[in-house]
């Protein structure tokens, strides 16, 4: 089913952020949105359901994938 992330198109379509779902058996349990920052991005926001905090390991285990990937800075 479409996951929907209010308030956050004209930033996705201008390049200013992306938006990553993290699934969890299937299920998007999190939502992250990585601003651009320096010619790379940075997390600016990692939330649940209803802005709900995610748990620190999770968030660190994100996190460093997608430094490891050069994908992001932390």
């Amino acid at each position: 089913f479409p996951v929907t992330i209010g308030g956050y198109g004209e930033a996705v379509n201008s390049g200013r952020s992306i938006i990553l779902a993290i699934r969890e058996h299937g299920i998007v349990t999190y939502t992250v949105e990585m601003v651009k920052s320096s010619g790379s991005y940075r997390c600016q926001q990692f939330y649940g359901y209803r802005n709900s905090s995610a748990p620190d390991t999770l968030r660190s285990s994100v996190l460093n994938a997608l430094s490891q990937a050069n994908l992001c800075n932390f």
